[in-house]
Order: structure tokens, then sequence, then C-alpha cells
């Protein structure tokens, strides 16, 4: 806990890393310095003001900075990952529309530099355009995440659109193995916001192969699908994997990395009537099949 010094945090001015570096003198060679020897609150509030880049630098002095830089590496990462993320859904999003999720699990210390690098399915636009970035909870409310109690929780948030599975058009043997495997630990996912060029009218094998040749990145699961799909719907109104009276692709799903009795699952068809989990034995329109990316961060 934070001692009330007197200090106002937001007046504390972001120090670039060299003047910290001055001001404790952290020369290997230096022996005779320690940690303790600055107020360990004062260290707080300043790094708290430091910036990702140069909290990262903090991080690999020594392993009491790597402890206190650990502790707040969420709370400053936030400032800069709205700037980078076209669509972040994060801790606050998830106490503002859903409730409490308890503990968060770090973003990774190059989060930043990955949104702003070169996307390997889009050209000319960076990850943060074309992705969306997502805490997935391990509980919400202290009740685990899955993906029938997501269903429930989009169709009575506590702010935004209501949304929901369609009804008439889920597949009961997809819910009956998927839908009551909890979240075994929270963890941080990206997905594209668009299925990826030139994965329709192609079989499983092809699209999938257009994804993995991509380092990190795999097709999704049903329920990384469907949590990017809803919380997208929450937050912004819009509906990802949608179906439109626009041709040509009136019609969009992603196939899945879970296999119902040797078929793909499929999510997609999005509408105010909800969204479709179903798979792709009665899907003759292939045009309509085509494949999001889907990245995990340290999922356990």
């Amino acid at each position: 806990m934070i001692k009330n010094l007197g200090v106002n945090i937001n007046q504390i001015p972001i120090l670039p890393i060299e003047k910290l570096q001055y001001r404790v003198s952290i020369n290997s060679r230096d022996t005779t310095w320690k940690a303790g020897d600055l107020v360990l609150d004062m260290i707080i509030l300043i790094f708290a003001k430091l910036n990702s880049e140069s909290l990262a630098s903090c991080d690999l002095v020594c392993k009491e900075w790597h402890k206190l830089t650990d502790s707040l590496w969420n709370q400053v990462i936030s400032k800069d990952i709205y700037q980078c993320a076209h669509i972040v859904f994060g801790i606050n999003e998830w106490n503002n529309y859903f409730g409490d999720i308890g503990e968060v699990p770090n973003l990774p210390r190059n989060i930043c530099r990955i949104l702003t690098s070169d996307c390997p399915f889009f050209k000319e636009k960076t990850v943060g355009e074309t992705h969306m970035l997502i805490l997935v909870a391990e509980k919400v409310n202290g009740q685990p995440l899955t993906l029938n109690s997501l269903g429930t929780l989009v169709k009575s948030p506590k702010m935004g659109l209501k949304t929901g599975f369609h009804e008439g058009e889920i597949k009961k043997s997809i819910f009956k193995e998927c839908g009551e495997i909890p979240v075994k630990n929270a963890y941080w996912m990206m997905i594209t916001t668009q299925v990826i060029p030139d994965t329709r009218m192609k079989s499983y094998i092809i699209q999938q192969q257009k994804v993995i040749t991509r380092k990190h990145y795999d097709i999704p699961t049903v329920f990384a699908a469907t949590i990017s799909v809803f919380m997208n719907c929450v937050v912004s109104g819009k509906y990802l994997l949608e179906r439109t009276c626009v041709e040509p692709h009136s019609l969009t799903y992603t196939r899945c990395q879970e296999m119902i009795k040797g078929r793909a699952a499929l999510v997609g068809c999005y509408n105010s009537y909800g969204l479709e989990v179903t798979d792709d034995y009665f899907k003759n329109d292939m045009e309509a099949i085509a494949v999001l990316a889907y990245r995990c961060f340290d999922k356990c």
C-alpha cells in the first residue's frame, strides 16, 4: 500500500530513464547502492509516472525493481495500449459492462511493439489497426467464465448493447462439448476483426495453413471467436462476422479449431437476432466460410 506522503502523483512529471538512472546510480560496480536507500513509496510513485518503455528498462535492473514494476505494469501500459490498439476490452471494460473479474495477468512487456508492428495478414496496416485485444477473465463476479455463462452475461450487461446467441441456429452438440468448459486462468488474446483475405472458398486445411504459417497465430477456438464478437458488439454496437444484405458476402463465418463429429465448428452470421454457432455440415455456401486469425498470450 502506498502511504500518503503529501505528494500529488499527477504533479510528478514523466521522467526519462536516463534521469532516473542518474538519480539512483545503477552502476553495476557500485556495491553500496540498495533499493532500500530510497523511500520505497517514492520509487513506486516515480515508476507509476514512467512510460511503458522506461518501466520495461527499469524491470531489468534488479530483482527488487522487477517486483515493483511487475505490480505496476498494467497500470502504466494502459496509458499506451489504447493509443496503439483500435479495439481493447480490458479490466476497465469488464468492470464497466459486466462486473468484477478478480486478479488480472500482466500484458506482455512488448505488447506496444507488437501492436505497432506491421500486420502479417493485411498490407499497409498495423496489428493494432486490424486486431482486437481482449482480456479473457477466469471468473466474473465470482462465477467461472464459460461459453454458456458468456451467453448469459451479454444478455444483460450493465451498459451497452444487449445481445446473445441465435437460439434457432445453435448446434447443440457444440455446446454439449464446449459449453461448460471453464477458463482455467485469465489471459490476454488478440484476434483479427476481419476474416483473412483469400480464405473464402477454401478447405479447412488450406485456411488453417494460411494462418499458422504466421508465427504465434492459429485459427480461433469457438470461445475465442465468440467472446471477440460479443465484446465488440456490447462496446461499439457493431457486428463482427456480420450477416448483411450487401453482396457479394452477405454471410460470413469463421471456422474454428473444434471438430465435432469430423466437421469444423463455425461462428458467425451475426445480426440483431444473435450469433450463430454451428458446423459446416449444412453450409453449402463455401463463399460464406472464411477464417479469423487468433493469438493467445500466456494461456495456462
